[in-house]
C-alpha cells in the first residue's frame, strides 16, 4: 500500500489559546519575534531547506507555496530521489517567482550573507 505524504505527516495545529498558553510557560522569551501563522510558529527566517524522500509532492506543493505567503526569502528543496536540488527566490504572495537547479553543490551563497558559502558536493 502506498501512502500519500499528507497521509503519513499528521501535523499538530497549535491554536491561538496552545500559543498563548506556551509563552505563559515561559517556552518563548519575551523579545523573540515569532508568529503563529495557520497553526505553526514562524519567526524570522531566512532560509529553509526541505529534504525530502518520501514527501516530495508535498513539500513542493503545500509547504511552498505556505513560505512564499509568508515571505520566506529562500528555500532549497533536496529531492533526495531525484538527486536534485531546486533553489526557490524571490516570494510573492502566491509562489516563488524564481526557482533553479544550481550546476554546481560547491560554492552555495546563503542569503543576506552572499559571502558565506556551503559545499554540498558530497550530498548525493
Amino acid at each position: 500500500m502506498t501512502a500519500t505524504a499528507r497521509e503519513v505527516y499528521q501535523r499538530h495545529r497549535l491554536t491561538v489559546r496552545d500559543y498563548q498558553r506556551m509563552g505563559e510557560a515561559g517556552i518563548f522569551h519575551e523579545d523573540e519575534r515569532i508568529e503563529l501563522i495557520e497553526g505553526e510558529i514562524v519567526d524570522d527566517v531566512l532560509l529553509i531547506i526541505e529534504v525530502a524522500d518520501s514527501s516530495l509532492a508535498y513539500d513542493r506543493d503545500i509547504k511552498l507555496p505556505l513560505y512564499a505567503q509568508h515571505g520566506i526569502p529562500e528555500v532549497w528543496l533536496v529531492d533526495l530521489t531525484g538527486r536534485q536540488l531546486t533553489i526557490h527566490q524571490q516570494p510573492t504572495a502566491a509562489a516563488y517567482r524564481q526557482a533553479f537547479v544550481p550546476r554546481a553543490l560547491s560554492g552555495l551563497a546563503l542569503p543576506m550573507t552572499p559571502t558565506v558559502t556551503v559545499n554540498l558536493e558530497g550530498l548525493f
